[in-house]
């Protein structure tokens, strides 16, 4: 049985829709299924066409196939083509499944185009110049990835022809996420070919891979495997399952183009607890609200520190807002003009809690630390972040106030 599968949507999208800018309208509109298109004025004929969670249709038979794919607008053709969207729930019985590691990192793609060097990107960035928790680009990080075989130019220069394009997962100490990373690590899921017609070729079978490129393949568990009954899947999951940084399993149907995956709990679980926030400031935060510091700390051991220094921070400043107000306001030994420029605004909204009493016929409570400390923690969390991040500035002599 054939580990290659065709894709033919590509195909039949630019035979219907001849220009980029006909195809464009159409993929943006509802009835395209509302996909994302990001430009790149370092790449000007190249966009990335992918779909947005809880914006794109996925009732659009085509949608699901636009996870990443990297368009030539000038030849309206695909030059580079993600693994489609994971089907929701377990795979279809009876399906011969390639059931590999769901490996976690960053995804990006690769791709050569006929007299180019390759080129690279992520979803969002063509060149890989985003980046997420580190401060360097995803190209950067690839970059140490693939220095002990000569950098990533040459590399994948050695291993992609014009026309082929490759799925990688990157892994680095800089990207953390759930397990423990010690050195930078490069992972292949799959690579595929475009036609001149734009009908697409993928397989996931390193078999059938550049060998320099095999040399990266995901850890395998079954080359071939159908399940019998609905249990049997997530029973795999529980019998290979190493511990909460093991994501979970992917399953490939074996000479198709769909995907299931199925994630560990434990994993699930430290994922979420790490959050999508590239800001640690931000994650803090969250925890904090959440009641939730103790347990992460001990998961990512490495942030105590930090998560302690940020928390002493977030005291100073709540003290440093009581002594403004009490300096302003009672003690009298200050002005607006006198106070550092992030305190002034809760100052004023302190003291308008204060006064609003008076309009309702109630005795006002005294503005106490403890006043200042509740006030501080009903903030919303962007006002708590900036009271953390920002400098203490005064404002410029002669500024109006």
């Amino acid at each position: 049985m054939s580990s290659s599968s065709s894709l033919t949507v590509f195909r039949e999208l630019r035979s219907e829709y001849t220009t980029w800018p006909v195809l464009q309208t159409f993929l943006t509109s509802a009835e395209g299924g509302c996909l994302r298109v990001v430009t790149s004025k370092d790449e000007p004929t190249l966009v990335i066409v992918r779909y947005v969670k809880g914006v794109s249709d996925f009732s659009k038979k085509h949608v699901a196939s636009f996870r990443s794919v990297v368009w030539n607008t000038e030849t309206n053709l695909p030059v580079s083509v993600a693994p489609v969207k994971a089907q929701p729930g377990e795979p279809v019985l009876g399906t011969p499944l390639r059931i590999t590691d769901f490996v976690d990192g960053v995804m990006i793609q690769a791709w050569r185009q006929p007299g180019l060097s390759p080129t690279l990107a992520t979803r969002t960035s063509i060149g890989a110049r985003g980046n997420f928790y580190s401060k360097r680009s995803f190209a950067e990080l690839l970059e140490d990835a693939l220095a002990h075989v000569g950098g990533t130019t040459p590399f994948l220069t050695s291993v992609l022809e014009p026309g082929q394009f490759v799925s990688l997962v990157l892994q680095h100490p800089e990207h953390k996420t759930v397990a423990e990373i010690t050195s930078a690590r490069l992972y292949v899921t799959g690579t595929g070919s475009i036609g001149d017609d734009g009908l697409v070729t993928m397989t996931s079978d390193p078999s059938q891979w550049h060998q320099r490129l095999a040399a990266y393949a995901v850890p395998l568990y079954e080359p071939s495997h159908v399940f019998a009954d609905s249990a049997a899947a997530g029973a795999m999951l529980r019998r290979y399952a190493l511990g909460h940084t093991w994501q979970g399993l992917v399953f490939q149907e074996v000479g198709g183009e769909r995907r299931w995956r199925m994630r560990n709990p434990a994993y699930v679980l430290v994922r979420t607890l790490r959050g999508a926030e590239a800001n640690q400031a931000a994650r803090f935060l969250r925890l904090r609200a959440q009641g939730q510091m103790k347990e992460y700390v001990g998961y990512f051991r490495e942030e105590s520190a930090a998560m302690w220094a940020l928390e002493q921070t977030l005291r100073s400043r709540t003290q440093g807002l009581y002594d403004a107000y009490t300096n302003l306001h009672k003690a009298k030994s200050a002005t607006m003009r006198d106070l550092p420029l992030i305190y002034r605004p809760h100052v004023y909204a302190i003291h308008g809690q204060y006064m609003a009493r008076f309009t309702t016929g109630q005795k006002p409570a005294p503005v106490l630390k403890e006043t200042v400390i509740a006030y501080v923690n009903a903030l919303a969390s962007e006002d708590q972040q900036a009271l953390v991040e920002r400098p203490l500035l005064m404002a410029p002599v002669g500024a109006k106030v």
